[in-house]
């Protein structure tokens, strides 16, 4: 990769009726440490904004000095801006956060060096999110999983957690953490990274496809595991971190219930394609017998934490077993 070229780096933002967060998002640019190694562009991807996004992206423009660009994308639906904003863009490394994330002074940096350094030619990269609450008070019952961060505390504890169990309960917050040490990924180790902290080669883009716009939800995901199985090279990086911005609603187990079951009625489900006469509605009898008795345990367990594991996971089979019934019924 050469990286000689007038813009080394495209950063895309996808952003929609968040016009207060994205000017935080676009300050974090504003004090980014490039140490003159390489430039770097900002495009603000509006997809469909009925607040001040666009006065705001335009009211900060002079202080980019030609860096930052705005983008209107009228197909509603994150993989349709994600995609406007690539064609857009020039850089060979092209950097994804979103527009409610804070990020460090070093981020841009950090993915340089990374991509300059590697002799194995990695084609994606991803790192922490970090859930950040700003002046809301962190729920106490999470206190248990994730001790209260501030900005500056970059290092994540809780080491002795189980990994399934550090990914289950970051889902609902926008967060991820595969730990501190660098990780290589393939189609052997299928780690995959969220939009709001993801790198990609340009060239990956160009030779595998762009975002598909049928994922409503979990586009980036789908993205990580295409480019692993075509044998692109991943790298999880646990210097690239970046802090998502949580509200006091999201720390709540109704919304992890909720999460879990639009997941469910987003995930693809095989079982449900086999119509057999003793499939009530085409819904294998093995997932109606695992949701109720997830339920039903989470009556008895002595936690708040397994209830909500165990309500969370019902709720994700119940989103499952409606799209089955919705698909077999059409």
């Amino acid at each position: 990769m050469g990286l000689h070229n007038k813009i080394n780096i495209s950063v895309i933002i996808c952003t929609r009726d968040r016009s207060e967060s994205l000017k935080d998002v676009l300050d974090c640019f504003l004090k980014q440490e490039t140490n003159g190694q390489f430039d770097y562009e900002i495009i603000v991807v509006d997809n469909n904004s009925k607040d001040a996004t666009k006065n705001t992206v335009e009211a900060s423009m002079p202080e980019f000095n030609g860096k930052l660009r705005y983008l209107f994308e009228p197909n509603q639906g994150k993989p349709y801006a994600l995609n406007a904003g690539i064609k857009a863009s020039s850089g060979e490394i092209i950097i994804f956060t979103d527009d409610d994330c804070i990020l460090d002074k070093n981020h841009l940096n950090i993915v340089f060096e990374s991509f300059k350094n590697d002799a194995s030619g990695i084609g994606l990269m991803g790192g922490k999110i970090s859930p950040h609450w700003g002046a809301c008070s962190q729920p106490k019952w999470l206190d248990k999983f994730y001790p209260k961060l501030r900005l500056e505390e970059i290092e994540w504890s809780g080491k002795d957690k189980p990994a399934w169990l550090n990914e289950f309960f970051l889902g609902p917050l926008g967060g991820l953490n595969y730990g501190e040490d660098f990780i290589k990924i393939g189609v052997s180790d299928p780690k995959l990274f969220y939009g709001a902290n993801m790198v990609i080669k340009r060239e990956v883009l160009e030779k595998h496809g762009l975002f598909d716009t049928n994922k409503i939800l979990g586009q980036d995901s789908e993205m990580s595991m295409r480019l692993l199985k075509a044998g692109v090279p991943g790298l999880y990086n646990p210097h690239l971190n970046v802090f998502h911005r949580i509200t006091l609603a999201r720390g709540t187990p109704a919304h992890y219930y909720r999460w879990y079951y639009t997941r469910g009625k987003h995930e693809f489900n095989k079982a449900g394609q086999v119509k057999k006469i003793f499939y009530p509605l085409g819904i294998p009898h093995y997932l109606i017998k695992d949701s109720l008795g997830r339920f039903i345990k989470s009556f008895f367990v002595p936690s708040l934490y397994q209830k909500i594991l165990y309500r969370s996971q019902a709720s994700y089979n119940l989103g499952q077993m409606l799209e089955i019934a919705k698909r077999n019924i059409t």
